[in-house]
């Protein structure tokens, strides 16, 4: 739900001219405990999490009809009683024209949008994390999108990298298909190239979603990665499950792989207050959590 903060044709009588446009508010918040099972000799913890998100945004069309606007977000996040996190951050803005949309300012690689592993859990255990550890590389500000119909088309870049990433989606019938190519030339290390396959089937209170990527570069062997997450829907619950792995090497356990799974459950309450909660294993670590959500 988004609460409008000023809208329509705003006149400034300080300034002397009309500012058209609408600037609209948005938020979110989770309470809830977070719980890390016994690494190594580390005694198994449990963590009191509260997680505030404010979007800021703002749009306006021209007289020929450019639309235009921009976005801020502002959050923070406590755990117990230490601010672990407390950012005015992803400052965006864009113009677009019909199906074009050219975006600049802290926006993600264009094979970022085409993840589509659910995780498990409230704050999300991790195991989308594996899955996704080799895609949407590199940094980023300069984000070109074009729609049509139901397949798009986004291209993003670095003005101070070499880096750059590539993707294309589609919907027909139930099913969604994504394809996406990302190089990071990060300064001082090998470039890395990753390819990326999506798929995703919906239907009715169903739905399942696969993530396959390969990672390469100079002098290394190949990396590979894959996710795969089933949900389903029954009046207010939602549950989900979700499993990954890839190749990098297990942060414990020498000669190991990484790898996760997950089981989750979400209830609506109505009115934008749900309940949810995750239990799983990320790296053959325990992990859960357990609270509530709040959409405003």
């Amino acid at each position: 739900m988004k609460k409008i903060i000023l809208a329509t044709t705003a006149l400034v009588a300080t300034a002397g001219f009309a500012a058209a446009g609408d600037i609209s508010l948005n938020a979110a918040a989770k309470i809830g405990v977070d719980y890390t099972g016994k690494v190594g000799a580390a005694k198994a913890t449990s963590v009191v999490i509260t997680e505030l998100d404010f979007g800021i945004n703002a749009s306006g069309e021209s007289d020929n009809g450019v639309a235009f606007g921009a976005s801020l977000d502002l959050d923070t996040t406590q755990t117990d009683t230490a601010t672990t996190q407390n950012v005015i951050g992803d400052p965006e803005a864009y113009i677009a024209f019909g199906g074009l949309k050219l975006t600049v300012g802290a926006v993600d690689a264009a094979d970022d949008g085409i993840q589509n592993i659910a995780d498990a859990g409230l704050f999300g255990i991790g195991v989308d994390n594996i899955a996704e550890a080799y895609t949407a590389g590199g940094s980023h500000n300069i984000n070109v999108s074009y729609a049509l119909d139901s397949v798009s088309f986004v291209v993003s870049t670095g003005s101070d990298s070499k880096d750059a990433a590539i993707a294309v989606s589609g919907s027909f019938s139930g099913f969604n298909v994504a394809v996406g190519y990302n190089t990071d030339k990060t300064t001082g290390a090998a470039t890395k190239n990753t390819a990326t396959l999506a798929l995703g089937y919906k239907m009715d209170a169903f739905s399942v979603n696969a993530l396959f990527a390969q990672q390469s570069a100079t002098g290394a062997k190949d990396l590979n990665a894959m996710g795969l997450s089933v949900g389903y829907s029954m009046n207010a619950l939602t549950l989900t499950a979700t499993y990954a792995q890839n190749d990098s090497a297990h942060p414990t356990k020498a000669g190991k792989t990484q790898s996760g799974f997950g089981i989750g459950a979400s209830y609506d309450l109505g009115g934008g207050l749900s309940v949810a909660g995750g239990f799983g294993e990320v790296n053959d670590v325990t992990q859960a959590d357990f609270g509530v959500a709040m959409k405003f």
